[in-house]
This record gives structure tokens, sequence and C-alpha cells, in this order.
């Protein structure tokens, strides 16, 4: 009986740290997952917390796309910058109507407030990428890196992995 509990003692021991590690591959950051769903717990540590994570998808003919998520700061600052894997080049952009032409410019900083939720959505802010390195297919998954300045100066990067997807995770829909 003693063998047994011991055995059942360190399978929980081996389950647990499992668990851990795998958290620690993606630190407080949102898995886009398969219809954008998975999250880790909030981490309090990290200046933000990002959801409703998704790139939509671009065949080989296609060399720009955009990615789409959802930052809660836990801090003030701005988000300064960001950079991909899946492009050459990735930067932040806003989308406006000047009349009844929509219009798409490069915006260098976006500032977060404490708290507060921002959107980056089709039609809206979103990340444009750029001389894609290849095509993005539907549950391919996307590294980015956002870069945070907050309003003390530090400078914080921000590893986020997205899925690619042709329409937005369920979660991030209106009710």
């Amino acid at each position: 009986m003693k063998h047994v509990r011991t055995l059942l003692v360190a399978g929980l021991a081996v389950a647990a740290l499992q668990a851990c590690s795998k958290h620690e591959e993606h630190p407080a950051m949102a898995m886009g997952g398969q219809a954008g769903a998975a999250m880790h717990t909030q981490d309090m540590t990290m200046p933000c917390k990002v959801s409703n994570v998704w790139v939509r998808s671009a065949g080989p003919e296609l060399k720009t796309s955009a990615a789409y998520l959802t930052l809660e700061p836990f801090v003030d600052g701005n988000l300064v910058g960001v950079i991909s894997d899946a492009a050459g080049v990735a930067e932040i952009h806003s989308m406006t109507m000047d009349g009844d032409v929509m219009r798409m410019r490069k915006v260098d900083s976006v500032p977060l407030k404490k708290g507060m939720e921002f959107d980056f959505k089709p039609n809206d802010y979103h990340i444009m990428l750029m001389d894609l390195k290849g095509p993005l297919t539907v549950g391919q998954t996307v590294n980015l890196q956002l870069f945070i300045e907050t309003a003390a100066g530090e400078k914080l990067e921000i590893p986020v992995k997205a899925t690619v997807a042709d329409q937005p995770p369920m979660a991030s829909m209106a009710h």
C-alpha cells in the first residue's frame, strides 16, 4: 500500500511539473488556438493581457496579411512596435473613413491605459504584415513580438502566438 501511495504522489508531482513547464512556454500570452479560445491565467508580472489573437490567411499569391488581437494593459504606456517571423515587415496601422474612401495609415504608437482594453480588429487598428515569407494557411501558428514602452520609460517585449484563420475567433465576436 505504501508503494502504491508513493507512485501516486510521484505521478501527481510529474503531472504538476509538466503543467508548469507548458505554462512557461508562453508566459501570460494568449494562444490563438483553434477558434481562439485557449488562454493562460493572467500573470500580473507581464505588462498586459493579450487575447482574441488571430492572423488572416493568405494564399501564395498574396504578400500582405493582418494580425488582430485585444490588449488589456496592467500599466500605462504605448505600443511602439511589432515584428513577426511570418513577414519581412510588420507595422501598426489604422483605418479611417475619409468621405467614402477608407484610408489605411501607419501609426508610430498606440496609447495604452491601464485596465482599458484596446482592440486591433478588421477595418480599424491592426498589425499589418507585409512582404510575407510564405503563404499563411488556416491553423498555422505565427509568432509576433510586441514592444511596449511604459509611462516610466521601461521598454518591454511581449511574445504572442497567433493562429491563422479566415475569420475572427468566436471569443472575439460581439454579442
